[in-house]
């Protein structure tokens, strides 16, 4: 996608064995992770040493629950439905941020 290399998993320990194999450029995370909650997941993320660079992008179609992605250290949201533009503006702008 636009250059962008995918990696898609269901679960919060299907990410964490992803990331043990390859760590991403970035990661697109529901806040609906399986049965887990993504916001919990992303902060997990940032406190570990290895992952705490990985901007994090938390998706959702409720704006209540993005709302304090901050909270969770998220880099940046994007609220369900969206278009293909402006995942791809999201990704690149967190990519940026992350180079700087």
């Amino acid at each position: 996608m636009n250059g962008h290399e995918l990696q898609g998993v269901s679960t919060k320990e299907q990410l964490l064995t992803s990331l043990k194999s390859k760590l991403p450029d970035a990661i697109l995370m529901d806040v609906q992770l399986g049965n887990t909650d993504g916001r919990d997941v992303c902060l997990e993320l940032k406190s570990m040493g290895a992952y705490r660079n990985i901007p994090v992008i938390l998706i959702s179609a409720s704006p209540t629950k993005l709302a304090g992605y901050k909270k969770c250290k998220a880099d940046a949201v994007l609220e369900k439905p969206f278009d293909l533009q402006d995942l791809i503006n999201s990704i690149e702008s967190v990519l940026l941020k992350n180079v700087t």
